[in-house]
């Protein structure tokens, strides 16, 4: 049956309306591909920003330890030789067998080596509560910081904690402590602080090597979000094009079915 209404121009019309019909199709097509690539950055964003925040928290708690083992470290460098001296002194004095006018020179000597002892005794047990607390700091660390900061932590956890119960027994007794064992706690003391140092040098390395992934995790961040940004750019161009592919998809149907009823009104005239 002929169809004179439909001539080339609405041929035409079709054509055009059908093609960018597709077009709109295939833009349509890329904002959704661009929705699944915003996704995937926002998603990206939140573990990043998850990470910060743990290595921020982390970076905090290695600071207040510095801080803290700072204080510690002041602590018993000042006046660490006082109470030596003072048990050098008596006990010279002892085996000299001269008294002291004013003084009591054996309560003194009981005095200074109780806190000669006691003061020994909490240095080692302050480094034993600080090893355990890195310990569970850095138990889940191994993937994350240098292998060279992992092996220091390793080598002072596995450095055995000095026993002092038997100084401690003596001068719970009210005993002088001997020249000979003043002198070995004197080396014992100098000992715990070595060891308080190095972990004081180690839990500053581990601040700085967290404020270093900080910064490093927020430039990752800001370049998601540069990236982020240029994605919705495209995503928004993309919704725009489709829309106007639209438009003239219905333009072209709609100067179809306009031609169509005018060849029909003319073919009745």
């Amino acid at each position: 049956m002929r169809r004179p209404f439909l001539s080339i121009k609405s041929i035409y019309f079709i054509f055009f309306a059908g093609l960018f019909s597709l077009f709109s199709f295939f833009f349509d097509q890329q904002v959704i591909q661009k929705e699944g690539d915003v996704r995937e950055i926002e998603t990206s964003i939140l573990q990043l920003e998850s990470q910060r925040s743990d290595e921020s928290m982390k970076e905090d708690a290695f600071l207040g330890m510095t801080q803290r083992v700072l204080l510690k470290l002041n602590e018993h460098h000042m006046n660490s030789t006082l109470a030596y001296k003072f048990i050098i002194l008596v006990q010279t004095d002892l085996d000299d067998e001269i008294s002291w006018d004013g003084l009591e020179r054996d309560g003194l000597g009981e005095t200074y080596s109780y806190q000669f002892v006691t003061r020994l005794f909490n240095l080692s047990y302050y480094i034993s509560s600080l090893k355990n607390q890195l310990t569970t700091y850095t138990y889940d660390l191994d993937e994350i910081i240098d292998e060279l900061l992992i092996n220091r932590i390793i080598e002072l956890n596995e450095k055995d904690d000095a026993s002092y119960d038997e100084y401690i027994e003596l001068v719970n007794n009210d005993e002088i402590l001997s020249v000979e064992e003043a002198n070995d706690l004197f080396s014992y003391y100098f000992e715990e602080l070595n060891e308080l140092e190095l972990l004081f040098n180690l839990i500053v390395d581990l601040s700085m090597t967290f404020s270093e992934m900080v910064i490093e995790t927020e430039e990752v961040i800001n370049e998601k979000y540069s990236q982020l940004e240029n994605e919705l750019i495209s995503k928004n161009y993309f919704i725009l094009v489709s829309i106007l592919m639209q438009i003239l998809s219905l333009l072209f149907l709609l100067l179809l079915f306009r031609t169509i009823i005018k060849n029909i009104l003319d073919n009745k005239t």
